[in-house]
């Protein structure tokens, strides 16, 4: 799903709350995967606002490769 239709959505229920998490896989170093998962949060963070999704209602965090959602041992996994 798109993010801007996800803004819709939410438009609907103005009393819940979001976490957005950040992640990558283990590839590069430590710190520029921080950095992406950072770019990723405020991505989303960013079409959310545009869709006048309150800030309020925003959480953000990165994580890097440091809590992998999946295994980074294989390709599938990373991708």
């Amino acid at each position: 799903m798109q993010v801007a239709k996800i803004a819709k959505a939410l438009a609907v229920v103005p009393d819940q709350h979001l976490l957005i998490e950040g992640h990558t896989d283990s590839d590069g170093s430590s710190e520029s995967n921080l950095s992406f998962s950072e770019s990723r949060v405020r991505s989303v963070h960013n079409i959310l606002l545009a869709g006048r999704i309150a800030a309020e209602r925003m959480e953000i965090k990165r994580y890097g490769e440091c809590s992998p959602i999946a295994d980074n041992s294989t390709s599938a996994g990373k991708a």
